[in-house]
């Protein structure tokens, strides 16, 4: 999925506002409107265009290339590359291994996407894309593998994502989980989560299914949190088999 090229929204808001820098805003601008793999006009062209130096508007372009949106050929110009979540997601890795941040610090970031990703889904009550959370449901009760209950896991949880119609958060669940999903002690924690007691693991997840199913906005967030109050206590050692939720 790429970013959508800039508009100002009902409140008029212009791209340009959102930078200090004018000349990088007008630089982002103009290349979030034309397409991936569109060479922009030439540096002469672009510093008469700005009114500044050509080595102002190397810097600037400089700064482009550092953030992903566009790639400098040596002889050929500078061409759009175009943004993704990917890009984002080494991105926020930098940011992270710069400001010392740890992978664990992310964990409330997700709650509150996925709380709000729940609470969307149930609102829009897509039938279409909830049937998607149900697949992966179906998935998890057919297999003991580890390896496709964390398939099955990862799929439950984009499909919410997906049901809840919501552009924003389906693009910062995307950078958040490129981010997690690059950690093998990730991945390894998250499998070793699902499989503390698939039981307790595969109710929690059609419970929540079923409450957006049924277009329940609030029981889909309270049972979004009882999910993750429940990897808590699996974190900590806590969880008893049970968990406080009803065995299959």
């Amino acid at each position: 999925m790429s970013v959508p090229s800039p508009a100002p929204d009902d409140r008029g808001v212009d791209v340009l506002e959102l930078f200090d820098d004018p000349v990088l805003g007008g630089l982002v601008k103009q290349a979030l409107s034309m397409s991936a793999g569109d060479r922009m006009p030439s540096e002469r062209d672009l510093a008469t265009q700005f009114a500044v130096s050509r080595p102002t508007l190397r810097d600037r372009l400089g700064r482009l290339e550092s953030m992903g949106l566009v790639e400098r050929r040596g002889g050929a110009g500078t061409f759009v590359k175009g943004l993704t979540p990917k890009t984002f997601t080494e991105i926020l890795t930098v940011g992270m291994l710069a400001s010392g941040m740890t992978l664990s610090s992310l964990q409330v970031v997700r709650v509150a996407l996925e709380r709000q990703a729940a609470r969307e889904a149930a609102r829009a009550a897509n039938p279409v894309k909830i049937a998607y959370m149900a697949a992966a449901v179906q998935r998890m009760e057919r297999t003991e593998d580890p390896e496709e209950l964390y398939a099955a896991d990862v799929a439950f949880h984009r499909a919410m994502f997906d049901a809840s119609e919501s552009p924003s958060l389906i693009f910062f669940a995307d950078v958040l989980s490129g981010v997690i999903s690059r950690s093998v002690k990730e991945r390894g924690d998250r499998i070793s989560r699902l499989t503390h007691d698939t039981a307790v693991i595969r109710t929690l997840h059609r419970d929540l299914y079923q409450a957006i199913y049924g277009a329940d906005v609030e029981l889909a967030d309270q049972r979004v949190m009882e999910h993750f109050a429940w990897l808590d206590q699996v974190d900590a050692g806590l969880a008893l088999p049970s968990a406080g939720v009803d065995p299959v």
